[in-house]
């Protein structure tokens, strides 16, 4: 799927169940992706504003929503741009292949169940700027979490303690 330029979001269920949708290369322009935008597209294995869904999500993105990579089970890796600062819950839950989750700085929160049954996970990088890390944001996986700093790192193991809020 290749979207006009004009496209500025992504409509809640616009490509549930496409189960043979393979890439989606996105306007330059794209502020939002709505709940359960791209649910259950197995083979989605590219979104990005490059031919194929190269070149990874647009800087322009601030927005995404419950369940909007759902069960896209050949998605491997994710880099988030830096506007987005919330994780929804199910956002990228089943997503059984993602190995590589790239945050920004400035991410504040990861909602519960956000990268549930993400198996492939294991090792997740968060920036300082992450104030809210839900229990259950990495329900049903076990990466190991780090905090970064410029070039300092820092084991974020049991992160519902001292640096992150509860919930």
């Amino acid at each position: 799927v290749v979207m006009p330029w004009c496209y500025r979001v992504i409509e809640m269920q616009a490509f549930d169940n496409c189960v043979s949708l393979q890439s989606v290369t996105v306007s330059r322009f794209l502020d939002s992706i709505e709940w359960a935008a791209f649910q259950n597209c197995h083979a989605l294995e590219r979104i990005g504003t490059g031919p194929d869904g190269t070149d990874g999500l647009p800087d322009t993105l601030e927005t995404l929503n419950v369940s909007c990579f759902a069960y896209c089970d050949s998605l491997t890796t994710m880099t988030l741009p830096a506007r987005i600062t919330v994780i929804p819950a199910w956002c990228f839950a089943g997503c059984t292949s993602m190995h590589t989750i790239n945050f920004s700085e400035g991410l504040l929160t990861i909602r519960d169940y956000a990268f549930e049954d993400c198996t492939a996970l294991t090792r997740v990088i968060l920036p300082m700027s992450c104030q809210t890390l839900t229990r259950r944001a990495f329900h049903r996986c076990s990466p190991e979490l780090v905090l970064v700093d410029g070039n300092d790192e820092w084991l974020a193991s049991g992160p519902w303690q001292g640096r992150f809020d509860q919930q």
